[in-house]
């Protein structure tokens, strides 16, 4: 596996790995805010939990870009809630660290 980070699509090593056979190129891409607030609800709905939208916001700014440490911070999260299945600003303030940084 070869790890390039952000290549431009004029990037000599991007087009080797596009015209080969025998290696592929797959896009990564971070999340933005607009992502990880759809993913936060979408998971919260999965699961019947209400998160208030300050709550979203919140966690949404305390969460970085990569995708599996989000989902693991937003399924900690879920575990918390419990049988409540209510989540608050205070509740994402005690329990997700801030990953952003």
């Amino acid at each position: 596996m070869v790890y390039a980070g952000d290549l431009p699509a004029r990037s000599k090593l991007r087009k080797a790995f596009e015209a080969s056979k025998l290696a592929v190129a797959a896009g990564c891409y971070g999340d933005d805010n607009n992502n990880l607030q759809r993913v936060i609800q979408e998971i919260m709905e999965e699961r019947g939990i209400q998160i208030t939208s300050d709550a979203v916001l919140e966690l949404s700014e305390r969460l970085g870009n990569d995708r599996m440490v989000s989902r693991n911070e937003i399924e900690k999260l879920t575990l918390y809630a419990g049988d409540s299945g209510h989540i608050s600003t205070k509740d994402v303030i005690n329990i997700v660290q801030d990953n952003a940084s």
